[in-house]
This record gives structure tokens, C-alpha cells and sequence, in this order.
């Protein structure tokens, strides 16, 4: 992001590698560097503010299986970083009536993950009474590879009325769900954009044209790819919104283009930092804002801080996809 002649900003791209380089810049020019993408590094630095939910989404999904009494839940993943990120689930005492059922899928092939969920589920490998129950899957993957899974397992008759398919990618209501939605399976996602930001601002930001601008944009340059992720567009907006109008709090009583001016490190010379970064980095962080994605406060990393709390998006028995969230908003607020 610029400011007349010089950056004051980095806003981060859609690939985790790319930006670990970025952060190592920012970091050293104390530059604020917003990311809005599921990135599977848990390490942060001095300059990075992300504003991917990712505490919040985990809230979210234990919440909602443990509101269902899911007491058997077959996990399937992709890469090898998810389930490092969901080692608390896996080994936390609190969950430990919860049995999990690993699945992993090696080299793209879907087809022998979903063998691998039917063969639980009709009891080829265990001879237990509770094989019944799973038919409760936790898909913690990309779109893209959430719709193979989901392809395969629609081949292997696992898209039935007793199935229950929990997506962590909060893409269900952008995915092409055509194939599976008249089997009578549940599909449940959680969804953060905030209907309050969307009713409050209905004169000046039309959220329907927006995730069009973003379909045709991703369409046309990825020809027509499944893995449009267009929450990372609703974080990438509040990344946006967030820091204008810290930037412009701060430019009421301060002077942001006051020099010396930002300097990167060369071989004759050290680097200089931003001398406004520090500021800026503290004051988007401790925010009082309500963006697209609800309470901003989440960002200071303190969840008792914050109203933060997600919609809850079902795709049932009638084909339709329905917010369900008030059905939940007793266990979001507790």
C-alpha cells in the first residue's frame, strides 16, 4: 500500500512461500505486513497481522461437532501441516471421548480415501458395535481437493442421508455443490462474513457484485479453477478496510510522511526502519473496528476482547443452502 512516494504497507499474496520472504522485509523495516490466507506456518513475526480466523474457525468446529455429540469422526486430510494444527483437538484430554480415525490422501487420489471411509464404515478392518456412526467426516482441506474428496466419495455411496460432511474451508457456499446436494447428505460449514457489516454499509458496498468481481476476476485468469477462495477475499477487504482507517486515525495527530524516509539494507548500508511502523502495527493489532468478517477486536489475540462469532451455513435434506446459525447462537456466545 502506498503513500504518495513511499510504502507504508504490505499486503500478502495468496502463496505461503512468497510471503515468509515478504514478512523477513517487513520485519526488519518494521512495515506492517497484512495476510488473509489459510497459512499452515504458525510462526509468527514482528510485523505480521493475519486476519485469517484460524483460532476462531477451530472454536467454531469443535463447538459444532461437540453440540451434535459426535462421538466417532473420521478426519480427512491432505497435508501433512493440518494435522499438526489440530494436534490440540487430537491430544487434548477434554476431547478424549472422541475417538478420530485418521485419513490421509496420498498423492491425489481420492478414490482410496473414500475406499478407506467405507471400509470403516461397513466394519472390513473393525469389528466394533459403533460402526455405524462413522458417517461423520471432518474434510480439513483446500475447495479444490474438498470437491474431489467429495466426488470419490459420491462414487463410493457415501453421499447418503446418514452422512454428515463438516468442511473447514468455509467455502461451501461458493463450491459447485450441483452433484451432491439432492443425496440427502448433510454439508455444514462455517461462514464469517457479518450480516450487521453487510445491513450497516448496504448503501455503499454491494457484497453480491463484489464476490462476482472476484469469481469472473479468479475465472478468467485460472480458467475456470475449483479452488476460488473467496473467504480470502472477504480477510484481504478487512486487511484493507482495517488499515485505512488506522492510517487515517493516526494522520490526525501525527505526521506520516515526516522523513527521514524508509530505507532497505543494502551492502553500503544498513537498513532504516519506518519510523510510523511500530504505530501502526500496534494500533491495527489493538483496533476497534467491525469489518466484513465481524469484530476486528480478534486481532489483538485476546478472544475475551472480542464479539467475534461465525454463521453457520447447512446444505441438507432440501437441496438448499441455509443459514443455520441461530440454531448455534447460544454455544457462539456462551
Amino acid at each position: 500500500m502506498l503513500e504518495k512516494d513511499h510504502i507504508v504497507a504490505l499486503l500478502g499474496g495468496s502463496h505461503g512461500a512468497l510471503n515468509a520472504q515478504l514478512e523477513r522485509i517487513t520485519d526488519d523495516l518494521d512495515i506492517p505486513f497484512l495476510t488473509a490466507i489459510d497459512d499452515l506456518r504458525t510462526e509468527m513475526g514482528k510485523s505480521k497481522i493475519d486476519f485469517w480466523p484460524r483460532p476462531q474457525l477451530f472454536e467454531a468446529v469443535v463447538d459444532m461437532f461437540t453440540h451434535w455429540k459426535w462421538n466417532r469422526i473420521v478426519l480427512v486430510y491432505e497435508d501433512d501441516e493440518r494435522i499438526r494444527r489440530l494436534e490440540q483437538l487430537l491430544e487434548s484430554e477434554e476431547y478424549a471421548s472422541i475417538r478420530f480415525y485418521l485419513i490421509k490422501v496420498h498423492n491425489g487420489d481420492y478414490m482410496k480415501a473414500a475406499r478407506q471411509v467405507k471400509e470403516l464404515e461397513e466394519c472390513r478392518l473393525l469389528h466394533r458395535k459403533d460402526c455405524s456412526e462413522f458417517s461423520r467426516l471432518l474434510v480439513d482441506m483446500n475447495p479444490e481437493h474438498t470437491y474431489n474428496f467429495l466426488l470419490a466419495s459420491l462414487q463410493m455411496g457415501l453421499i447418503e442421508l446418514k452422512h454428515w460432511f463438516l468442511l473447514t474451508n468455509m467455502e461451501l457456499s461458493t463450491m459447485d455443490m450441483e452433484l451432491f446436494r439432492y443425496n440427502h447428505a448433510r454439508f455444514i460449514s462455517p461462514y464469517p462474513v457479518d450480516s450487521t457489516f453487510l445491513t450497516e454499509n448496504r448503501d455503499a458496498f454491494n457484497f453480491s457484485h463484489f464476490k462476482e468481481h472476484i469469481s469472473e476476476k479468479w475465472a478468467m485468469k485460472t480458467d475456470n479453477s475449483r479452488n476460488l477462495k473467496m473467504m480470502e477475499a472477504v480477510f484481504t477487504f478487512d486487511a484493507v478496510y482495517t488499515f485505512a482507517n488506522v492510517f487515517n486515525e493516526l494522520s490526525s495527530h501525527m505526521q506520516m510522511n515526516d522523513v527521514p524516509q524508509t530505507l532497505c539494507r543494502k551492502s553500503s548500508r544498513n537498513s532504516r526502519k519506518y519510523q510510523h511502523g511500530r504505530s501502526l502495527i500496534d494500533n491495527i493489532v489493538h483496533n476497534d473496528l467491525h469489518g466484513l468478517s465481524g469484530d476486528l477486536r480478534r486481532l489483538n489475540g485476546h478472544p475475551l476482547k472480542s464479539n467475534f462469532s461465525m454463521r453457520i451455513h447447512l446444505l441438507g435434506y432440501s437441496g438448499r443452502l441455509d443459514d443455520v446459525s441461530l440454531e448455534f447462537s447460544n454455544i457462539f456466545n456462551e
